[in-house]
């Protein structure tokens, strides 16, 4: 599989599958109950969701008029953090599911980010291009 002409953050939603399965059925095998793996899903489905919104709608933003980026980027990200907030607290309500693993579910994107962006970062060095 080529992942050259990816970028870092495309680089990630293609990463961060083969980490939310094994992720999964390692919390499954453990529990033995589907409860937490439904509870680390929501958070990492949710968390997925929003980051592609994010994306979409930055690249978007960064094409057409680059002055309202600033804002738009402020706006996505009170927004990603209420919508993180409602979802935790319907996982609190909710004394099936385990709010520990929604909560490292929310985190799953930046989980697989940094390994991302720290090897992309190392291969540029090597070929001695250390810019983004």
């Amino acid at each position: 599989m080529k992942t050259k002409n990816l970028g870092m953050i495309e680089k990630t939603f293609l990463f961060i599958w083969p980490f939310l399965i094994v992720f999964s059925l390692v919390t499954y095998l453990i529990a033995k109950s589907f409860y937490p793996v439904v509870s680390f899903l929501l958070g990492a489905f949710t968390s997925l969701l929003l980051n592609s919104l994010h994306y979409r709608v930055m690249k978007q933003a960064l094409l057409s008029e680059k002055k309202l980026a600033k804002t738009t980027t402020v706006f996505l990200y009170i927004g990603k953090m209420i919508f993180f907030g409602v979802v935790l607290y319907f996982v609190i309500i909710n004394e099936n599911w385990n709010i520990w693993l929604t909560f490292v579910g929310l985190l799953s994107y930046r989980i697989v980010f940094y390994p991302v962006v720290f090897f992309e970062m190392r291969k540029k060095e090597g070929d001695g291009n250390a810019e983004l």
